[in-house]
């Protein structure tokens, strides 16, 4: 297993960005940080452009975001953040307001009750798991759907919102400002480490006793 596995520690949008530039096609994104999880969407801005020729309509890759929401529709909300982010409109998106597949949460986290947030009696392997299983695997790829997660807090709920990135925004001009900020930061980070070499070459000098 671990051949197959590769661990990073970098900056979420230089990574994206290294394996676009790589010419690596992304097939599966899970964005779990979801507290602004979404606020990192903009990396996919342009991502027909970093690809280049390798880039192909039917290979777009799948996103699950997670995020917080206190809305009353909290997965119409999730997905209307997304939108901001991406520059694109719901429909775009996938997400059409007449279909019950949108809020599939019910059926697909059938431990979880949408409308109370409670935990509903189930056994694995249940004629019911079976039932969403099939579900989900019926769902169409370019439909964007969500389901709650859990509830954080009263009238708080975590949502994972799932969607293919749409083509009109993958076939945009990249965005460029994240990689000023990314460097921006290593800046900053190079400057606390020397900062704190300094700090400690101070400590270790011997103190002057005449």
């Amino acid at each position: 297993c671990s051949k197959n596995i590769k661990c990073f520690n970098v900056d979420a949008r230089d990574f994206v960005i290294q394996l676009q530039s790589d010419q690596i096609i992304i097939s599966e994104v899970i964005m779990n940080l979801p507290n602004n999880a979404t606020d990192f969407l903009d990396v996919f801005i342009g991502y027909a452009n970093r690809l280049r020729d390798h880039y192909n309509r039917s290979q777009l890759p799948r996103i699950h975001v997670y995020a917080f929401s206190t809305s009353d529709d909290p997965i119409l909300d999730v997905a209307n953040r997304v939108c901001g982010i991406l520059q694109c409109d719901l429909l775009q998106l996938g997400y059409q307001p007449d279909r019950v597949d949108n809020k599939i949460d019910i059926e697909i986290d059938n431990k979880i009750d949408n409308k109370r947030g409670t935990k509903l009696n189930s056994k694995k392997g249940s004629k019911a798991d079976k039932k969403i299983e099939s579900k989900i695997s019926s769902v169409d790829r370019s439909l964007c759907w969500g389901h709650i997660v859990r509830d954080v807090a009263p009238k708080k709920v975590m949502i994972c919102l799932t969607f293919q990135l749409p083509y009109q925004v993958a076939e945009r001009e990249p965005t460029v400002f994240s990689s000023i900020i990314s460097e921006d930061s290593e800046t900053k980070r190079k400057q606390v480490i020397d900062d704190n070499d300094s700090d400690n070459k101070k400590k270790m000098k011997p103190e002057d006793n005449n």
